[in-house]
């Protein structure tokens, strides 16, 4: 299986601060697609975000199974919803408030403790 772990970076440096917006993860079933378009689609909604209030820090892309995940927080499932909407039409088939470094567990950007526990 491979996985194309892929972040806001390409546009600027990744930031780290407390949020006080709910953090979202959304699965879109997009079948065969090429990382190019998905890459395009998600600078699409970098160009739209600030306009819902939604910040989109993350996405991973599941080749083999058609799936991308993506990781945005924002006020409330309606705004990240619009956000997509708006920027390419390519809606989630689920979103989900996730908790910070929760996703880090599902997704594998984690670290390992000296007790092989994964934070």
């Amino acid at each position: 299986m491979t996985i194309v772990f892929l972040s806001t970076s390409i546009l600027s440096p990744p930031s780290f601060k407390v949020t006080t917006m709910p953090l979202y993860m959304d699965i879109h079933y997009v079948g065969e697609i090429s990382v190019a378009d998905i890459r395009e689609a998600h600078i699409k909604d970098l160009e739209v975000q600030e306009k819902y209030g939604v910040t989109y820090h993350q996405y991973w892309y599941n080749k083999e199974v058609g799936t991308v995940f993506c990781l945005m927080e924002g006020p409330d499932k309606d705004a990240c919803i619009a956000t997509h909407k708006e920027a390419h039409g390519f809606t989630a088939c689920n979103i989900i408030e996730v908790e910070g470094g929760l996703y880090d567990l599902f997704m594998g950007n984690n670290s390992i403790t000296e007790n092989k526990v994964q934070i």
